[in-house]
C-alpha cells in the first residue's frame, strides 16, 4: 500500500507536468521539470492531506462508478478509508507516518483556534494545542480557565504577545488589586493609578471609575504621560473637560 501510494501521487504530479500546454511551455522545459520533480521526490518525502485525498477519491470514484473505468477496487477502497479516517500522511521509502484526525477542534466566532481551560486541538494520544482567540498558549496557561489566570504570571512572562493576552483576560481591575497599584491622583469618583511592575513595554496607567449608583468599579488604561485624574478623564472622553459633563448624583 505504501509503495502504491507513493507511486500514485508521483504519477499524478508527473501527469500534471507533462500535461502543461505546449504553447506555453516547451517540451524540453517539461522534461526538465519532470526530472527535477523526480529528484526532489527522492530527497524529500511526499506529504499528503485528507483535503487533497478527498478530491482525488471523488474523481477516482466517479471514473470507476460512472465512466466504468477499470480501477483496482481494493486499492481505491484503501485510499477512501485513509481519507475518511486519517489526517496528514508522510510517505518515505520504507516508512509511512499516518496521523489520526483530531478528536477536538475548538474555534471562536471568527474561526480562530480558541479554548477556555481546555485544548483548542486535541488528539487521541494526548497531544494538545492550546490557544486564545488564535494566539498559541503554553500548556500552563491553556489548561487553566482565563477567569482563574493569575496576575503574578505577568511578572515572569517574557513574550509580549502572551503578556497582552494575559492582561486582556485578567482585566485591569484585578491587576490593580493583585499587583499593588499606586494612586497618583483622584477627582470625585475617579482615581488615576499606576502599576510599577514591568509587565508591559511601557508603564501601565489606569483610570479607575466607581459608579455612584451601583458601586461597580471599572478600569480603563490611559497613556502613561497622564499625571492627573482630570487629564485622564478628558482623554477617555475625547478631550472634553470633565467639568462640562459631570453630573451630581
Amino acid at each position: 500500500m505504501r509503495w502504491w501510494f507513493k507511486r500514485h501521487y508521483q504519477g499524478m504530479l508527473t501527469g500534471k507536468i507533462m500535461g502543461i500546454n505546449h504553447f506555453l511551455v516547451e517540451h524540453q522545459i517539461q522534461r526538465d521539470l519532470q526530472q527535477k520533480m523526480t529528484q526532489t521526490w527522492q530527497k524529500y518525502p511526499p506529504v499528503f492531506s485528507y483535503q487533497c485525498g478527498a478530491v482525488n477519491s471523488i474523481w477516482l470514484d466517479y471514473v470507476s462508478s460512472v465512466l466504468n473505468f477499470p480501477l483496482d477496487a481494493q486499492k481505491l477502497e484503501a485510499l477512501q478509508n485513509l481519507v475518511k479516517e486519517c489526517g496528514w500522511i508522510f510517505v518515505f521509502d520504507r516508512t509511512c507516518y499516518i496521523c489520526d484526525r483530531p478528536t477536538v477542534i475548538s474555534l471562536d466566532e471568527q474561526n480562530r483556534l480558541h479554548g477556555e481551560g481546555e485544548a483548542a486541538i486535541a488528539y487521541s494520544d494526548g497531544y494538545s494545542i492550546y490557544a486564545n482567540y488564535g494566539v498559541m498558549l503554553p500548556e500552563k496557561y491553556g489548561v487553566v480557565h482565563p477567569h482563574q489566570w493569575q496576575a503574578e504570571w505577568l511578572l515572569e512572562e517574557q513574550n509580549a504577545e502572551l503578556r497582552r493576552v494575559l492582561i486582556q483576560e485578567i482585566g485591569y481591575g484585578r491587576l490593580c488589586q493583585e499587583l499593588a497599584a499606586t494612586e497618583l491622583d483622584s477627582w470625585r469618583e475617579y482615581t488615576l493609578l499606576r502599576i510599577d511592575n514591568s509587565i508591559d513595554v511601557e508603564p501601565i496607567h489606569l483610570l479607575k471609575m466607581i459608579c455612584p449608583s451601583t458601586g461597580y468599579i471599572h478600569s480603563t488604561r490611559v497613556p502613561p504621560n497622564m499625571r492627573s485624574a482630570k487629564e485622564a478623564i478628558s482623554w477617555v472622553n475625547w478631550e472634553i473637560n470633565p467639568e462640562e459633563f459631570a453630573v451630581e448624583t
